[in-house]
């Protein structure tokens, strides 16, 4: 049997994707998109987006393995995220195995270490280089010398072109070895963390072609291994996945599920929408009711910042706070309990806050011992 050798590939895959479209026929699922600082909103198929020909073809291989990439993607990654998916967003789950966790993560940070924007970052750096090179270093015969980095250039002004598309063909061979390793080990690292499963109301989550969100409390990414990054991914129009930040030795393999208002949601779209690439990518409305709550966000008073701000962070060392009680003292210990009870009594925390939710489940674990 030949090799299969798909040339357009998605870097956001066709299963993630609809769980934001519309079925209008059978098998053929659309979804509403807007270019990142337009304004028309299109209906487009997810088979027609996120997607980039040969992205994932090989160069510098032999026929016989220059869409192995590709093809573990279809297989290993797409193929499995459906089952992934069914186990986030079903509200029964709550304990999860070892191997659970695994997929989870495993699959879910793959839409993060396989957008295309860090090769088009360094397609950008590799043309500012030679144009830097040709008109600051060409001697009087043409010939060009200059080091800078991982750059060593040495050629004549005729052969300009061809050895930058030599130098970016090298490139996007790099990065896709590298960022296998790369995404295989940051999910490694990311088993130590707690995880989520928040359900906004009162409004609708979007996606991008860049969904995944990596930051640290203020918002900045100074490196993805730091570990007190957050990641927030959009799993559909009303759920969102958190992955907290791992900075205790153990944490138990439980999904905690809870449920946050209008402005959490308003929140991860802003997020969204600063995060993506070129598409802005959601449910049928849902992309115009962004727009429209983005002008009111913006008038929000400082006070309100604030406030929002406050909570969240109060949040974050909460669960911090509760995993090193739990990895001390076990998953039913009256530490626990106590905290709980502190959590509840939090002004930060409105009656239906994510934490006074966490709270009340914990107690309940106590009224049923």
């Amino acid at each position: 049997m030949g090799e299969h050798k798909p040339k357009k590939q998605h870097f956001i895959p066709v299963s993630y994707l609809k769980a934001f479209a519309e079925e209008i026929e059978p098998e053929k699922f659309v979804v509403e998109a807007r270019r990142k600082g337009e304004s028309d909103v299109k209906s487009i198929g997810v088979k027609d987006i996120c997607a980039i020909k040969n992205l994932y073809t090989l160069p510098l291989m032999e026929d016989g393995k220059k869409y192995t990439l590709e093809n573990f993607y279809a297989k290993e990654i797409d193929g499995v995220y459906p089952d992934v998916y069914k186990l986030l967003v079903n509200p029964e789950k709550r304990f999860i195995t070892n191997e659970e966790k695994e997929k989870i993560i495993y699959t879910t940070m793959s839409l993060y270490f396989r957008t295309p924007k860090f090769i088009e970052s360094k397609i950008k750096e590799i043309d500012a280089v030679f144009d830097y090179a040709l008109l600051n270093h060409k001697d009087a015969n043409g010939h060009v010398k200059f080091v800078h980095k991982e750059y060593n250039l040495d050629f004549n002004v005729e052969e300009f072109d061809t050895v930058k598309d030599s130098a970016k063909v090298y490139q996007r061979f790099l990065f896709l070895k590298n960022h296998v390793n790369d995404w295989h080990e940051f999910s490694k690292f990311k088993m130590k963390a707690g995880i989520s499963v928040i359900t906004v109301t009162g409004t609708h989550l979007i996606t991008s072609d860049s969904p995944v969100h990596i930051h640290d409390i203020w918002g900045n990414l100074d490196n993805i291994f730091d570990p007190n990054n957050m990641i927030q991914l959009p799993l559909n129009s009303k759920d969102y996945l958190i992955i907290y930040p791992n900075n205790m030795d153990a944490i138990p393999n439980i999904i905690f599920r809870n449920e946050r208002d209008k402005m959490a949601a308003v929140s991860l779209n802003h997020s969204t929408e600063r995060n993506s690439i070129g598409w802005l990518i959601g449910a049928k409305g849902s992309i115009h009711e962004h727009t429209q709550q983005q002008k009111a966000f913006l008038s929000l008073s400082g006070e309100d910042l604030l406030k929002e701000y406050s909570a969240r962070k109060q949040g974050l060392d909460d669960i911090v706070e509760l995993n090193e009680i739990q990895d001390k003292y076990g998953p039913i210990h009256e530490k626990i309990f106590e905290k709980a009870e502190e959590m509840l009594g939090n002004p930060l925390y409105g009656p239906d806050h994510e934490m006074i939710k966490n709270a009340r489940w914990i107690l309940q674990m106590k009224t049923n011992t």
